[in-house]
């Protein structure tokens, strides 16, 4: 995976590991973004479940808010930016 200089500044600095990172691009829900970008995150009870299954699984030590972090990749998976949700994520649905 590939990580912009922000990416890697903004998740030094909000404490989310790389393996928290690749877990939830692995079991996350996607979004589109503005600018061709997908939001990664754990939405539905499912995914919530299963990451904190697979967290428990690599040993780490589930801190707090690890449920609500959320992943920005842009088309070429390049990993824009990573934090953790305090608001909902609304999608928008086409009435096209």
């Amino acid at each position: 995976m590939v990580y912009t200089t922000h990416a890697i500044k903004r998740c030094q600095q909000r404490a989310i590991p790389e393996v928290l990172i690749n877990l939830i691009l692995k079991v996350g829900d996607e979004f589109y973004a503005r600018r061709h970008c997908l939001i990664v995150t754990a939405r539905s009870r499912a995914s919530k479940k299963e990451l904190l299954e697979e967290i428990k699984k690599t040993g780490l030590k589930n801190t707090d808010g690890w449920d609500k972090a959320y992943v920005v990749v842009n088309e070429n998976d390049v990993v824009l930016t990573a934090g953790h949700r305090t608001k909902r994520i609304h999608t928008q649905i086409n009435s096209h």
